[in-house]
């Protein structure tokens, strides 16, 4: 979705967000899931949302994301929802 709203590649994204990581003026919330999230970011295609989702997910102790999104199983985090 940022690549689009903002026309950036998925790797300026990945960049920028490792380098505002850096800024000892900013403080995230859960820094560490988002410096987990950037390498596997870097090696897959899933959605980045959806990657960060995940990361956010298993750190909170999550067994697995839903997801109706049949892309979204190809990272092993996701489980499709099927009826």
């Amino acid at each position: 979705m940022l690549d689009s709203v903002y026309e950036l590649t998925r790797q300026e994204i990945i960049d920028v967000l490792d380098k505002l990581l850096l800024l000892p003026v900013l403080q995230f919330e859960k820094q560490s899931i988002l410096r987990n999230f950037l390498s596997p970011a870097q090696e897959t295609k899933l959605d980045l949302s959806d990657l960060l989702i995940a990361y956010s997910s298993k750190e909170s102790n999550c067994s697995s994301v839903i997801t109706f999104d049949k892309r979204g199983t190809k990272f092993e985090f996701f489980e499709l929802l099927t009826f």
